[in-house]
């Protein structure tokens, strides 16, 4: 839950799957870009899972968790 911290997270997640072998996976589980109250950071530096999926261009799945956060599993493949 910290890839909203991450200066250029595009730049993130490819070395993540440059370093993966084949089929390997990025779990990506962040912060809902929405008021969650006095949780988490503030909802500005939250980047939306749409935005996540844009910046890996490659499949995914989504698994429910919770409504404050979202969890996409990215494959390398």
């Amino acid at each position: 839950m910290v890839l909203h911290e991450i200066n250029n997270p595009k730049e993130f997640l490819q070395t993540c799957f440059t370093a993966l072998k084949p089929y390997g996976r990025v779990v990506v589980i962040d912060w809902q870009k929405k008021e969650t109250g006095l949780m988490g950071p503030p909802v500005e530096e939250r980047l939306t899972k749409e935005e996540v999926i844009q910046l890996t261009q490659r499949n995914y799945r989504e698994h429910p968790i919770h409504e404050w956060v979202y969890f996409l599993e990215f494959i390398n493949d």
